[in-house]
């Protein structure tokens, strides 16, 4: 069966990205997502939970740019990447904990349209400044 690793979220940025510059010259951008679990129960009534937080980092250097320059804490996005898992040993206690985060090839900023002017109330993309999706890749079954 084939497979693919392929994560997307959309959220809010739950603090500015923050670029880091290597001593090769390298650049990467780092940000959290929230995303909500609430949801409606039974009889109606909105129930809230505390929302789930992804780690997000982007490599590619014109969406690292763009990221930096176009997104702040509170913006609604839409992120798209790969699963990545990595274990380390905290310096401090010597345990081995492992570090989750999406590695990102698209990040947009979504538009949803008001309902009260004539919008569908669905979102959108913005153009594809923040873009940089890979071709799609047909399925081999």
């Amino acid at each position: 069966m084939p497979n693919k690793n392929l994560m997307t979220v959309i959220g809010y940025l739950g603090r500015d990205p923050e670029e880091r510059i290597f001593n090769d010259g390298g650049r990467i951008a780092t940000f959290s997502v929230a995303t909500s679990n609430d949801y409606r129960d039974k009889s109606g009534e909105w129930v809230q939970k505390p929302p789930t937080w992804h780690n997000v980092t982007v490599q590619a250097e014109s969406l690292v740019d763009a990221v930096l320059s176009g997104l702040t804490k509170g913006d609604p996005v839409h992120v798209e990447g790969k699963a990545r898992e990595r274990t380390y040993t905290d310096s401090k206690t010597g345990e081995e904990k492992v570090f989750r985060d999406i590695l990102a090839f698209y990040v947009a900023k979504p538009i949803y349209t008001k309902k009260e002017n004539g919008g569908s109330g669905a979102r959108r993309d913005t153009d594809d400044a923040y873009a940089n999706r890979p071709p799609e890749e047909d399925i081999q079954f």
